[in-house]
């Protein structure tokens, strides 16, 4: 419906005006008319807009009884028509009034109904509003729905959750303790989040100024921190047996170059600092962390970090030294300390009194004398580098002579633990891992194996643990000597690689090197840690508690890359000031349990203010520095063999027997059971059962050669519904069934039945 202007034209606008048959009813300029009010033919409509024709008066009308004039039948029916409309559509025109007085009573009682429903419903509406903001746990939902909020996040909020909404205004002077933790929890892995609830829901939470200031008392600078050693020894006085032995742990990470001004302390940061407060002209491009982690309990807590550009193997001597002085003064002993295997840590290991480099006949010296209480401090290097190493080593030297010759009786009963072989001699090579790959994509099928592009191509996935495990696998050695057992000639000389990837033991590189020495301090440190506790858990020797640390910082405050020293500093104070780092989706390492990291402040009251922290934190001056003067693709055909290479059968009797074992468990029929495994005589005669026969640990079901033949079958039909280019849509199930009882038919395995019976 249009609405349209009373003609200008006194003459016409009066005719309009007895059209309507309203007593005392005059138009204005304003006044406007329905278009329903004019006929169809009423309208000029040759034009770009559609006007009302000249002369034109409006004569569509529903006037009561006794103002109706005679009319047409068609007239008639169309007002009959209108009528009807407007009753379906309930609503009239604001000069149409009723015909009666009871109409019009009526009328406007159905409209107070109507708005009193209404301001009830916004009533409850704004209710349930007002009681959704006053629950933390749907705050937290409508974030997490929003995807403001990761589902880490979410959970370490949880524990918020019954915290009233209304209490995060200011009650007297400040913020309690509960409201200072959500409020600066949320703000350090959620800023987006934090930004929403304060300034588009309107709840009452601190300024980023007023968070700023109850961290001003945290003092984060480079060095060893006061506080967190402050707040172990606390806690070690209250439970020694979980806070008193701990492993330290050291390693670093890569920050951006840059150089901003610190209010705080109106210098320039971002340069050189170990602690001293020297003013250094280097910038520096790594922070190398120190932390420790409980032997017992799950707790963890960064110590100590540092700003450097490259550090001597005696400038690290100093640090640990220092921190191990440090945390015994605290009664905290540091039993093990674990690195990654960078040469500059061997070295330092050398310096502080390990002889990791010992004559490999000989025992190595894992460990060195406490500068304080010359006790005994182990050191390991992290297994999942190592890993790393070996791998990065096989690739880049292409090419080692391998001699291993066991002396050592204690390393031989290892060696024998890992493998019955003790004595190995020939050539290992990386193109050995490259061929495999290459055979399994030509091949379609991988040999109970994950080889893929990107193991073989991990130049820009290096710090990938995963990568290297999967490379470096017994699965892989299986698949190795399947091709060379079963007669590719590229996989000839392959007995060295395969048994280099099954036993990673060698005396001569650091990377498996690293290996010993784990093994080493594990045979001397287990008794030792078994006097004083019941079990030993290994994972407390895993930097993956570091490097966890290292992914939350990157993905704080909205960075999902190194942060530059002053935004690395801003982070490390908020994980001070607040119990947990959120566990980060993404990674190069997955957490195995719920470590939590400890905050530096121990708060036990409802209320902390700024000048409380201040107290806790002791007043007292910096520690003193460590240093004197120390500057610091399957290929596609169109068509197929019947019969498959050595590989792909090896790998579809594999396939074969995992499916029988699922059968088996759904089959109650001893005849049907039977008619799907083989006797593992019989198989042995065959080269496709080979990899079976290698990969089998006992677990393992051989199939029949009648199962082998559907499994061949089924997978001859998927190679060539996908070789086929005319072919868009996957093909179904239904469709393979089809066309493999059809290859196959039933004799082959309707006679294996009728043998049985």
């Amino acid at each position: 419906m249009v609405q349209n202007g009373f003609p200008k034209s006194r003459e016409r606008r009066r005719k309009w005006e007895v059209a309507l048959r309203r007593d005392g009813f005059a138009a204005t300029d304003r006044t406007l008319i329905c278009s329903e009010h004019f006929r169809t033919e009423d309208f000029d409509r040759k034009g770009q807009t559609v006007r009302i024709k000249d002369g034109v008066v409006p004569s569509i009308f529903s006037f009561p009884a006794h103002l109706q004039r005679g009319a047409t039948a068609e007239r008639r029916v169309r007002r009959l028509r209108h009528k009807r409309e407007r009753k379906l559509q309930a609503t009239e025109h604001l000069y149409a009034l009723p015909a009666s007085p009871k109409a019009i009573k009526a009328k406007f009682e159905q409209a107070s109904v109507r708005l009193r429903k209404l301001q009830r419903e916004k009533s409850n509406a704004l209710r349930r509003e007002k009681r959704a903001k006053n629950n933390m746990q749907a705050l937290l939902e409508e974030l997490k729905e929003k995807n403001l909020i990761n589902e880490e996040l979410k959970d370490r909020l949880e524990c918020y959750s019954d915290l009233p909404v209304h209490l995060l205004s200011r009650q007297g002077v400040e913020y309690t303790k509960a409201q200072r933790d959500f409020a600066l929890t949320l703000h350090l892995h959620g800023p987006k989040a934090y930004n929403y609830l304060r300034e588009t829901l309107h709840i009452h939470l601190p300024h980023p100024s007023s968070m700023q200031r109850w961290l001003s008392s945290l003092d984060a600078r480079p060095g060893l921190n006061k506080m967190m050693l402050d707040m172990l020894e606390r806690r070690c006085q209250e439970d020694e047996d979980k806070y008193g032995r701990v492993t330290l742990m050291l390693d670093a990470m890569s920050i951006k170059h840059h150089v901003q001004h610190d209010p705080q302390t109106q210098t320039m940061f971002g340069y050189v600092d170990m602690g001293d407060r020297l003013n250094e002209t280097d910038m520096a491009s790594e922070v190398l962390v120190f932390m420790v982690v409980g032997l017992q309990g799950y707790w963890k807590a960064p110590i100590a970090y540092y700003l450097t550009k490259s550090l001597t193997p005696e400038s690290q001597k100093v640090l640990v030294e220092h921190a191990l002085e440090e945390l015994h003064h605290r009664q905290i002993r540091v039993v093990c300390m674990t690195m990654d295997g960078h040469a500059s840590n061997v070295s330092m290991c050398t310096k502080l009194g390990c002889d990791l480099k010992a004559d490999p006949c000989e025992p190595l010296k894992t460990h060195f004398p406490h500068p304080v209480t010359h006790d005994r401090v182990f050191v390991m290097m992290d297994a999942c580098h190592m890993l790393k190493l070996a791998r990065n080593m096989l690739q880049l030297c292409r090419i080692w002579f391998f001699i291993v010759d066991v002396c050592s009786e204690k390393k031989n009963l290892i060696l024998q633990a890992y493998s019955p072989i003790t004595s190995i001699s020939g050539c290992i090579n990386w193109k050995y891992i490259v061929q495999l790959n290459n055979v399994q994509k030509k091949s379609g099928l991988h040999a109970a194996n994950r080889v893929t592009d990107k193991h073989v191509n991990f130049a820009n996935q290096k710090m990938k643990v995963s990568l290297a495990a999967q490379t470096l696998s017994n699965s892989v050695a299986v698949a190795l000597r399947t091709l060379q057992e079963v007669g590719y000639a590229e996989f000839k000389d392959c007995e060295a690689t395969t048994e280099f990837i099954k036993m990673p033991v060698s005396k001569w590189y650091l990377s498996v090197l690293g290996f010993i020495i784990n093994i080493d301090t594990l045979i001397s440190m287990v008794p030792v840690l078994l006097e004083g506790q019941q079990y030993v858990l290994t994972y407390r020797f895993s930097q993956d508690h570091l490097e966890l640390l290292f992914n939350s910082i990157r993905a704080s405050g909205g960075w999902n890359n190194n942060p530059n020293a002053s935004q690395f500093k801003y982070i490390f104070r908020k994980l001070m000031a607040q119990c947990g780092v959120v566990k980060p989706c993404r990674g190069n390492v997955t957490a195995q349990d719920e470590t939590e990291t400890l905050p530096a402040v121990i708060d036990t009251s409802t209320s902390l203010s700024a000048v409380d922290m201040s107290s806790a934190a002791g007043g007292e001056e910096d520690l003193p520095s460590p240093f004197a003067d120390i500057p610091a693709l399957v290929h596609d055909h169109s068509y197929l063999p019947v019969r498959f290479n050595n590989l792909v059968d090896n790998a579809l009797v594999y396939i074969s027997g995992f499916v029988v074992r699922r059968a088996l468990k759904k089959l109650s029929c001893d005849v049907c059971r039977a008619s799907l495994v083989t006797d593992a005589a019989s198989a042995i005669k065959d080269q496709s059962y080979h990899l079976l026969s290698l990969k089998n640990n006992g677990g393992l079901v051989i199939p029949s050669e009648g199962t082998v033949r559907v499994v061949r079958a089924a997978e001859w039909v998927i190679r060539q519904a996908s070789a086929s280019f005319k072919r868009s849509q996957p093909i179904k199930q239904l469709e393979v069934m089809y066309i493999v009882r059809k290859r196959i038919g039933s004799f082959l395995i309707c006679f294996n039945i009728s043998k049985l019976h």
